[in-house]
């Protein structure tokens, strides 16, 4: 996993913990607040959790 895209889950999780506005995540994400509003609506608590689980994982 990338420094990037570890960015990312932490600006979610951050979202989804109640600690970052949504507005705030897409300016880190670099994406537009309504993009970022409609594609965290559905997610799930424990997204971070599922991708740490995965980081390690070689898919070669």
């Amino acid at each position: 996993m990338s420094m990037r895209e570890l960015d990312r889950l932490k600006a979610i999780q951050a979202v989804l913990d109640g600690r970052l506005a949504r507005w705030r995540a897409a300016e880190r994400l670099g994406i537009s607040a309504w993009i970022a509003s409609s594609r965290m609506s559905g997610l799930p608590t424990n997204i971070l959790a599922g991708a740490l689980t995965h980081q390690n994982c070689n898919p070669c």
